[in-house]
């Protein structure tokens, strides 16, 4: 099983975000600063079920829904 997830923002290979993992009671999981695009994240440690990414690049904000399926 796979237990990583690949960071791509929209064909900037040259970009860095932060990036903040929450669960659906929005507790924070992780929280990562500067991660580049490419970058892998291991979620190997996540529970089964549904998690939100939020990624900020400057004032740009994305939320982006992670459904872990297998423990």
């Amino acid at each position: 099983f796979v237990h990583t997830i690949t960071l791509d923002f929209n064909g900037y290979a040259a970009s860095r975000a932060d990036i903040q993992l929450f669960d659906v009671q929005k507790r924070s999981i992780l929280s990562l600063r500067q991660v580049k695009a490419g970058d892998k994240i291991n979620v190997s440690h996540l529970r089964t079920g549904i998690y939100f990414i939020e990624v900020r690049k400057g004032n740009d904000v994305v939320i982006k829904r992670l459904v872990k399926l297998v423990p």
